[in-house]
């Protein structure tokens, strides 16, 4: 089954029948600051990385 969209149409409007969240907005907001604080540690994690590859290669 296809999708359609028609022109003028919001996309609220056009996608609300589609799928949608059970979560709260505590939740919500829950899981996208633990995936920040995930997000920095990796890129602690890399930058760590970074600095020993450049004494390495020093």
């Amino acid at each position: 089954m296809e999708d359609t969209f028609n022109q003028g149409e919001s996309i609220e409007t056009c996608c609300s029948s589609h799928r949608k969240s059970h979560h709260s907005d505590q939740t919500k907001y829950n899981l996208v600051t633990r995936l920040n604080r995930i997000e920095g540690q990796v890129r602690g994690v890399k930058n760590l990385i970074e600095k020993i590859l450049t004494v390495m290669m020093c």
